[in-house]
C-alpha cells in the first residue's frame, strides 16, 4: 500500500484529525480533561455571569459584600455549574469589578459629551450618613447618536477631602478639576443650573460668578423648582392663618408618628368607621388606612399631601383625637380644639382646591427634560387656574354647602355669617398674594432668556405680514452681544452679520419647511412639547443638512436645547446617594460611591440588550487593566503540598472584610504545617509528570485570564 507524504501531512492537520485525537485523549484521561476543555470554553461566559451578578447587587443597591454568596448561591441552587470556574475571589479584585462597571458606563457618557460644542452642568450639594459634604454634578448635552437632549450623573467629589469648608472656591475648584479630568473644555459650558444658594450665585464671590470670569458665555439659572417652593413659602409667611394651619398639620403628623400606640389608634378608628360607610373585605380595609403626612416646607409638594390626607381622613383623626382628649391628654385637647374650628375646615377646602394647581406645575418642573420654552407656558396655565378659583370661589362655596355634614359629626363645628366673610376674604388674600409671589419670582428672568422666544416657530408672522422683515433682529443682536462676547471687536461684527442673516434666511424657512410638519397637537397646544421644544429637536436631528447654511444659529439652538433650568436631576442623585451609602456602608469610599451611582442612575435597565452590551465592554476592559497574576492550579497545590519537606505557611483570616466598607485592615495568623520527610527529586518528579501531561494536552497555554488565582493586591481599607 502507497502513501502519499502530502496526503498524510494534510490528514494531520486538517479539523477532523485534531477532533480524533481530542476524543482519544478524553476517553484515555476524561475527567481531568473534560474539566479542562470545559473551563477553556466557558471562560469568557464565567466572567460575563460574574459581572452581571455585580451589576445586579449595585443596580438594586445592595452591599457588594454579597457578590460571592450571590455567586455560589447561582452555583449551587440555579445550577450555573460554570461559576465554579470563577477564581478571581480577593477582596481586590471584586472591588475593581465594581469600578470598571461604574467606569465604562461614565467613559461612554464623557466620550459623547466630548463630541458636543455645547452642554450644561446640574451642580447641587448633600451630606451623606457619614456627615460629609458630598458635590453632585449632573450633564446635559444633545447625543450625537440619537440627537436627542440627555442628562446623566457625572460624578461625586467630597468637598472636605481636599478643602477646610465647602466654600465658592473649593466648589469651583472641583468642579474645573472634574471637567478636566472628563476632558471636557469649560468654553463649550453654556449654562450652570443651581439652588440659588449664595454660595452658588453669589453676585461677587458665587460659584457662577468665578465660572463666568473663565467662560463669559456661561448662563446661570436658578432652579425653577426652587423658585417656585419659595414663592408657595412667601405666600405661608404673609398670611398668618395659613401658617398657623400649617404648624397644624405639623404638630399633628407628629403627634401620631411619635407614638404607636396613638397611631394604632387613629389606624383602628379609620377602619371601624370604613367599616360601617363601605362594606368592604378585611384586606380591603388594611389598603384603605392613611397616615399622616408631614407638611415642610423645604419639601416639594409635602404641603399638598399633608391637607389631602388631613382631609380625608378629618372624621377619623377628630374622633381619634376627642377619644385621646377624653383620656387625659393635653396634646389632644389642644388639637382637637383647633381641628374642630370651622375656619380651620374652611382653611382646609381652600388649600385642598388651592395646592393641586401648585403641585402640578412642581411635578411638571421636575420632569426629566423640562425646557426653558415650556416654563412660562406653564406659569401661565398655572395662573389661570388659580385666578378661575379666585372668580368663581368655588372653595368656600363647596364648604359651605357640606358643612351640614361636619355638624354632624361635631357639634361644635359652626361657621357665623362673619367668619364665612373672613373665609372669602382669607381665599382672596392668598391666591392674590400666590399668584404675586409666583410673578415676582419669575419675573426676573434676563433678557438673554427671553431673547430665545425667536426659536419659537409659531410666533415667527406669516411672509406678508408688516412685521416679518424685522421680527426677532433685537433678540439676534441680544444673543451675539452675549455668545461673542469673548471675540475681538472684528470678529464680534463679522459673526454678528452672519447671525442676522442667517436668521432672515431661517424666517422664510420656517414658514415654508417648518410649520406645515409641525404636529397638530403641538399647534394646538395639547401635548406636552412645546413649539420651541420641537423645533430645536428639529435642528439637532437635520444637523448635517442646516450645517452648511446656519452654522451660527445652530451653535445658539444648541446652547438653547442644552441649558438646564431645573435642579431637580442633583435632587433625585441626593436621594440615590443616600440610598447607596447608608448607616450600613458609612465608611464607603468616593471612587466605589460614584461607580455605585453610575450604575443605579445611568446604567440600563436588568435584562436590556444595552445591559449586556455595556457587561461586555466591562469585562473587556477588566482584562485588559492588567495581566491576572498566575498561580499554580489546584491540582498542581495539592501535590505540592504532599510532596515537599518544607515548611508551608498556611494564612487563617481572623474575618472577611465587606468590600463594600472602608475597614481596617487586619493581619492574618501564619499556622506553619509540617510536611513529612520526602526526598527532594519527589518534587521534580511530580513537576515533571504534570508538565508533560500539560504539554501534551496543551493546557497551560493560550488560556485566558479568568482561569488564573489572583491574590488581593489591596487592603480591606481600600473599599
Amino acid at each position: 500500500m502507497r502513501l502519499k507524504y502530502d496526503a498524510l501531512k494534510g490528514h494531520r492537520d486538517s479539523d477532523r484529525h485534531r477532533k480524533a485525537v481530542s476524543q482519544e485523549l478524553l476517553q484515555r484521561m476524561s475527567v481531568f480533561h473534560k474539566e479542562v476543555v470545559e473551563r477553556k470554553e466557558t471562560a469568557k461566559d464565567v466572567l460575563a455571569k460574574a459581572f452581571l451578578i455585580a451589576y445586579f447587587l449595585a443596580k438594586e443597591h445592595i452591599a457588594n459584600r454579597k457578590f460571592l454568596n450571590l455567586i455560589k448561591f447561582a452555583e449551587d441552587s440555579l445550577a450555573v455549574n460554570h461559576l465554579k470556574f470563577f477564581n478571581h475571589r480577593s477582596e481586590g479584585s471584586i472591588r475593581e469589578i465594581f469600578l470598571v462597571l461604574g467606569e465604562t458606563i461614565k467613559k461612554e457618557i464623557v466620550s459623547s459629551a466630548q463630541k458636543v460644542q455645547s452642554y450644561g452642568l446640574m451642580v447641587d450639594e448633600v451630606t451623606d450618613i457619614s456627615v460629609q459634604c458630598q458635590m453632585l454634578t449632573f450633564i446635559q448635552f444633545v447625543s450625537p447618536l440619537t440627537s436627542c437632549m440627555e442628562i446623566a450623573f457625572l460624578s461625586v467629589q467630597n468637598v472636605l477631602e481636599e478643602f477646610a469648608s465647602a466654600n465658592a472656591d473649593a466648589l469651583t475648584s472641583l468642579i474645573k478639576d472634574e471637567l478636566q479630568r472628563c476632558g471636557l473644555s469649560l468654553k463649550n459650558l453654556k449654562g450652570l443650573a443651581t439652588d440659588g444658594a449664595s454660595v452658588m450665585t453669589g453676585k461677587n464671590n458665587g460659584v457662577a460668578t468665578q465660572l463666568k470670569g473663565l467662560n463669559p458665555v456661561m448662563i446661570s439659572v436658578h432652579c425653577i423648582c426652587h423658585k417656585l417652593a419659595l414663592a408657595c413659602t412667601d405666600t405661608n409667611k404673609d398670611i398668618d392663618y395659613i401658617k398657623r394651619v400649617e404648624d397644624t398639620l405639623r404638630q399633628l403628623w407628629a403627634y401620631f408618628e411619635n407614638s404607636p400606640k396613638r397611631l394604632a389608634v387613629l389606624l383602628k378608628m379609620q377602619i371601624n368607621i370604613k367599616k360601617y360607610s363601605l362594606q368592604l373585605r378585611e384586606k380591603s380595609k388594611q389598603l384603605l388606612v392613611k397616615r399622616m403626612k408631614k407638611a415642610c416646607s423645604t419639601r416639594w409638594l409635602s404641603f399638598d399631601k399633608s391637607v389631602a390626607a388631613l382631609y380625608q381622613e378629618y372624621e377619623a383623626v377628630l374622633h381619634t383625637l376627642k377619644a385621646l382628649d377624653e383620656d387625659g391628654c393635653a396634646t389632644a385637647h389642644g388639637l382637637f380644639n383647633r381641628l374642630k374650628e370651622g375656619k380651620f375646615l374652611g382653611v382646609l377646602f381652600i388649600l385642598k382646591d388651592v395646592l393641586p394647581a401648585l403641585s402640578h406645575l412642581s411635578k411638571a418642573f421636575q420632569g426629566g427634560s423640562v425646557a426653558f420654552s415650556q416654563v412660562v407656558p406653564l406659569i401661565n396655565a398655572t395662573k389661570a387656574s388659580l385666578e378661575e378659583l379666585l372668580e368663581t370661589n368655588s372653595p368656600v362655596q363647596k364648604f359651605l354647602a357640606v358643612l351640614d355634614s361636619y355638624t354632624n359629626i361635631c357639634e361644635d363645628i359652626k361657621v357665623s355669617a362673619a367668619q364665612q366673610q373672613q373665609l372669602y376674604r382669607l381665599q382672596e388674600k392668598y391666591i392674590t398674594s400666590l399668584v404675586a409671589n409666583i410673578e415676582a419670582r419669575f419675573a426676573s428672568s434676563s433678557p438673554l432668556l427671553a431673547a430665545l422666544k425667536i426659536f419659537d416657530p409659531l410666533a415667527v408672522p406669516e411672509t406678508s405680514e408688516l412685521g416679518f422683515n424685522v421680527y426677532g433682529n433685537r433678540d439676534i443682536a441680544t444673543l451675539a452681544h452675549h455668545f461673542y462676547q469673548a471675540d475681538n471687536d472684528a470678529s464680534q461684527k463679522t459673526r454678528s452679520s452672519k447671525l442676522l442673516a442667517e436668521w432672515n434666511q431661517m424666517k422664510f424657512n420656517i414658514n415654508e419647511n417648518i410649520k406645515p410638519n409641525i404636529p397638530n397637537e403641538i399647534k394646538a397646544g395639547k401635548s406636552n412639547t412645546t413649539s420651541t421644544q420641537w423645533f430645536l429637536s428639529h435642528l439637532m436631528k437635520a444637523k448635517s443638512e442646516y450645517q452648511p447654511f446656519f452654522g451660527e444659529l445652530l451653535l445658539i439652538a444648541e446652547a438653547a436645547i442644552t441649558l438646564p433650568v431645573s435642579n431637580a436631576w442633583p435632587e433625585r442623585g441626593a436621594s440615590a446617594l443616600k440610598i447607596v451609602k447608608n448607616r450600613c456602608r458609612s465608611r464607603l469610599q468616593n471612587d466605589m460611591l460614584e461607580a455605585m451611582l453610575h450604575v443605579k442612575i445611568n446604567g440600563p435597565a436588568l435584562g436590556s440588550p444595552k445591559m449586556e452590551s455595556l457587561v461586555t465592554q466591562a469585562v473587556q476592559t477588566w482584562l485588559s487593566k492588567k495581566n491576572r497574576k498566575k498561580l499554580p492550579s489546584r491540582q498542581v497545590q495539592h501535590a505540592l503540598c504532599n510532596t515537599t519537606e518544607a515548611t508551608l505557611p498556611v494564612h487563617i483570616p481572623k474575618e472577611v472584610a465587606d468590600v463594600s466598607i472602608q475597614t481596617v485592615a487586619v493581619e492574618d495568623d501564619v499556622v506553619p504545617i509540617q510536611a513529612d520527610d520526602v526526598e527532594e527529586n519527589a518534587l521534580h518528579e511530580v513537576q515533571h509528570q504534570v508538565e508533560e501531561v500539560s504539554t501534551l494536552l496543551d493546557i497551560l497555554t493560550g488560556l485566558p485570564d479568568s482561569e488564573d488565582y489572583d491574590s488581593a493586591f489591596e487592603s480591606d481599607s481600600d473599599f
